[in-house]
């Protein structure tokens, strides 16, 4: 399914799993074991190899960008 075909589809709304695969918004259902599976079929890599899995954390934002939301954030917040 095409991004823009699922924005349609989905509405900005978050759908679990049968309810996202009925609708089209998932290739299968499964956990991240099913993940490595299909990565490793995809990658030509054997079922039976060990792989390890790297966890990429975002980097953290600057000092002036934390900042520069803090307005937004706290518009109507009391104290």
């Amino acid at each position: 399914m095409t991004i823009d075909k699922m924005e349609e589809v989905a509405q900005g709304r978050v759908w679990a799993g049968k309810d996202s695969a009925s609708r089209d918004l998932v290739n299968a259902i499964g956990g991240l074991s099913q993940v490595v599976a299909i990565a490793k079929l995809k990658a030509n890599i054997p079922q039976d190899t060990k792989v390890t899995l790297v966890e990429l954390a975002r980097p953290s934002p600057s000092l002036p960008k934390l900042l520069s939301g803090v307005g937004s954030t706290l518009e109507g917040v009391a104290f």
